[in-house]
C-alpha cells in the first residue's frame, strides 16, 4: 500500500509535535519503514522530515520540561533535583560532580551542605520533609 499525500502531510505534523518515525507512521496506520524508504526515494520528503524533526525536538524538549516542572513542583525528588541543577545558579556545582556515599549519612550532615545553599525557609521546609519521611521509614522497618 502506497503512502497517501494525507498520510505525509499528518505523518509530518505528528514529527513537528515531537513524535518519533514509528509513532508517527502508527498514527497515520502505516509503519516506520514505510516512512524510512520514502524518505529514502524522495529527497523533497526527506528534507521535509528533517525539518520537522528539528522542529519536533523542540516541542519534545518544551513538554519534557514542562512535565519535570509539574513533578518538581508536586514534591517529585528526582525530578526537583534536576531542574535545580538545571536552571539554579546555586546547584551548579552538582551538575558535573558525583557523589557517592556509602553506609548512613547523618542528617546533620547533609543539613551543613543545603545549609549553604538553600535560602532559609526552603531549607526549614526542606528538613522538615526529610525528617517526616526518615521517621516514616524507621516505622515501616519496625
Amino acid at each position: 500500500m502506497e503512502v497517501s499525500p494525507e498520510q505525509r502531510e499528518e505523518f509530518l505534523q505528528h514529527v513537528r509535535e515531537g513524535m518519533n518515525r514509528q509513532q508517527a507512521a502508527e498514527a497515520v496506520g502505516s509503519t516506520g519503514t514505510k516512512f524510512r524508504f520514502l524518505c529514502n526515494r524522495e529527497p523533497s520528503f526527506n528534507r521535509a522530515y528533517e525539518e520537522a524533526r528539528v522542529e519536533g525536538r523542540g516541542e519534545l524538549t518544551e513538554r519534557l520540561e514542562r512535565c519535570a516542572v509539574e513533578l518538581a513542583m508536586g514534591g517529585h525528588w528526582p525530578a526537583l533535583k534536576f531542574m535545580l541543577t538545571t536552571y539554579g545558579d546555586a546547584f551548579a556545582w552538582a551538575r558535573s560532580s558525583k557523589v557517592e556515599v556509602q553506609g548512613q549519612v547523618e542528617i546533620s550532615a547533609v543539613a551543613g551542605v543545603l545549609a549553604k545553599y538553600l535560602p532559609s525557609d526552603e531549607y526549614d521546609r526542606l528538613l522538615e520533609v526529610v525528617e517526616t519521611k526518615m521517621i516514616e521509614e524507621q516505622s515501616v522497618a519496625a
